[in-house]
Order: C-alpha cells, then structure tokens, then sequence
C-alpha cells in the first residue's frame, strides 16, 4: 500500500510538534523547580559593606536553597557582612547586619582570626538588657525540631559592642559578640530559626 506523501508531511508535522510540546512543558516543569538567590559575586571581607558589584541573582534548584536565603538584591545591598563569604555564596540572613563597628570587630579577628563577631538580638523584656561591652556572657542558641531541640553553647564570649534597637517596637538592643568561627553558623541557626539566650557571667570590671 502507498503512502500519500502529504500523508507523511502530516505525520512529520504532528511528530515535530508533540517533540516540541514535549520539550516545552519539560522546560516549564524545570523552570518551576528553580528559584532566584541572591548570591555573592566576589570574596567579601568580614564587616565589610555590600555593594551591586559583590551580589547578583542566580537561578537555583529548590532543593538547594537554604530556608533563610536572600531572594531579593535590595535587602542585601548597603548592610554589613558579619562573617568572610566566599564567592559563589548564598546571601543568609545570619551573614548581614544593617550596621556594624568594623574597626572593633577588625581589630578583634586580626587578633584571633578563629573569632568571629556576630549580633545577637534581644527583645526588650530579656534578661540580657543591660549588659555593657567589655561584659563577658554565656550563649545558649536553641532550634526546635519535632521531638528535640538542637543546642548550641557558647561560653565566657566577649561584648564588642551594644547597639540599640528600635524604641517604637519590641526590639531590644543588638549584642556584637565574638564567638569561634565554627560554632557562629550554628547560633545564627539559632537566631534565624530559634532563639539565643544570652546570661551575664562577669562585668566588664571583673565583677559579678
């Protein structure tokens, strides 16, 4: 039997377009498993200001987005590094502060490059009101899962520095901390995703 040849055109025809539906949809169901990041384009010293050159928006897949991950370049760009970020980072809500003393917190690291200084931030009911720099101060960061809590301790830590907090809501102050380098990842865990106790162990003067 004879095939016409329109008859194959046809075939042809409906083949390339199934093909092309087929890829289509393939590319709208990645699509859908990608989300734009704010990511670092540049290595950014500690304590260091953000700007439009050290950040850009970078398509990733869900899966590999942390859950305190910036999505947006304005709320990165003008804040202040806590940490050293290496290019290629996520931007995480635990590495930026809106403000910063960059010399106190250069001068400490270079001092001891394992520290590192973070902000710990106080409603203005906590205990850890009043605490002064100079104070030395136990850390206690807690993340509730569903049948356990993930603790991290952090003690006899030095305060840089107090920064205060807005007086129209119930913010308190920030407590600029150093803390070794390999447990700050954890408490800024804690501080996005829990909570961070703060206790005073000794004033600044050696006193109780």
């Amino acid at each position: 039997m004879k095939i016409k040849k329109s008859t194959i055109f046809y075939l042809a025809a409906v083949g390339t377009g199934l093909a092309a539906a087929f890829m289509s949809v393939s590319f709208v169901s990645s699509a859908k498993q990608e989300t734009k990041v704010v990511m670092t384009k540049t290595n950014i010293p500690a304590y260091t200001k953000i700007t439009a050159n050290d950040v850009e928006l970078v398509s990733i897949s869900k899966k590999d987005v942390q859950s305190d991950t910036f999505t947006k370049l304005e709320d990165v760009v003008g804040k202040y590094t806590s940490m050293a970020l290496q290019s290629g980072t996520q931007m995480r809500q635990g590495e930026i502060v809106t403000g910063v003393d960059r010399p106190a917190g250069l001068l400490a690291s270079r001092q001891d490059p394992s520290l590192v200084m973070i902000a710990v931030p106080l409603q203005k009911n906590d205990l850890g009101n009043g605490i002064q720099p100079g104070d030395h101060v136990n850390l206690v960061g807690l993340i509730k899962k569903q049948q356990d809590v993930e603790i991290t301790e952090v003690k006899d830590r030095p305060v840089v520095k107090v920064e205060e907090g807005d007086k129209n809501s119930n913010q308190g102050p920030n407590l600029w901390i150093l803390v070794p380098e390999e447990q700050s990842n954890s408490l800024q865990k804690a501080i996005v995703n829990g909570v961070v106790r703060v206790e005073l162990l000794s004033k600044g003067d050696g006193s109780k």
